[in-house]
């Protein structure tokens, strides 16, 4: 806690071995092999103090790193905002300059595990740049790159993400919503603020969601943004579950606000829906409309 500055949880134990050496203001790490519970790293790792700010160069492998101890707990009672304004700690992208390889068989999270990730981290002024990037994620694979540059006042995020057959029943956070379902996801966003609220109410960019094969459950006691969006895309059965052989999502995103000219689609074996219209990003209300036609005689 003393060395974090900050109250951890109770992981441990904790071993570290590694051979250090010394020169000209710089320190390197070889052999480094850390293990934290079931965490553990593995590498070479370089500290350069000679600059105005300390410069990280890191080539580090893990065949598990655990992260769920340190998220927290999930809310007990339903969201209602998920864009919070609650300030995101952009101070520490200027505490240093790093170069950062790192190479993991799995992450876990409490939204989903993540196994072969692999990444190139690159830190230079504030400004953050995750490329390239790759994992595998329920059954599927997820690539792309993000930008953080917070060295102006009002931060920039740049987030060029694509994910291909995706099992969406096997995400931690649909798994109450869906059963099954293979989807592809292309997602471009670009947006300024301190905040998660700010980001999001400015964002440019857009939103293609393609579903196969998915299983919607029926809780008309869920309230908030996604359960709403979940309901209104559930317009065939109040009591029952519905399943979708086919859903697309198509948003084109300007200023914060979330807009689809006719860009929603859906078909179960009773009923085919179009629709379209907007989601404001910035308070998170939806405004969406929807024409049903039944595919034959419904019972």
């Amino acid at each position: 806690n003393s060395l974090a500055g900050s109250e951890l949880p109770a992981t441990g134990p904790l071993s570290l071995t590694a051979t250090l050496t010394d020169a000209d203001n710089k320190y390197h790490l070889s052999d480094l092999k850390l293990t934290l519970a079931d965490t553990s790293l593995s590498g070479t790792l370089t500290a350069d103090l000679s600059g105005k700010l300390p410069y990280i160069k890191a080539n580090l492998q893990s065949s598990m790193v655990n992260l769920v101890p340190f998220q927290a707990e999930p809310p007990v009672e339903q969201v209602e905002r998920y864009f919070t304004d609650d300030p995101l700690p952009l101070d520490g992208l200027k505490a240093a300059n790093a170069d950062i390889t790192f190479k993991v068989k799995e992450v876990r999270t409490r939204q989903a595990t993540l196994t072969n990730f692999d990444s190139t981290i690159k830190l230079n002024g504030g400004s953050l740049l995750i490329k390239p990037m790759s994992m595998d994620l329920a059954g599927g694979k997820l690539s792309g790159k993000v930008k953080v540059d917070a060295s102006k006042p009002l931060a920039g995020v740049t987030i060029n993400l694509d994910a291909r057959n995706i099992q969406l029943g096997e995400l931690e956070s649909l798994k109450e919503t869906l059963t099954a379902g293979t989807a592809d996801i292309t997602l471009r966003l670009n947006g300024t603020g301190n905040t998660n609220q700010a980001i999001a109410g400015s964002a440019d960019g857009k939103l293609l969601v393609s579903v196969a094969s998915a299983e919607m459950k029926q809780d008309d006691k869920k309230e908030g943004f996604l359960s709403g969006l979940g309901g209104l895309l559930n317009p065939f059965s109040k009591k029952d579950n519905s399943k979708l052989d086919c859903a697309v999502l198509n948003f084109n995103i300007s200023k914060g606000i979330a807009t689809a000219n006719k860009g929603i689609g859906l078909e179960t074996q009773q009923i085919t829906v179009s629709g379209g219209g907007e989601i404001n990003l910035k308070n998170e209300k939806l405004a969406l409309g929807f024409e049903p036609n039944a595919k034959g005689a419904v019972a």
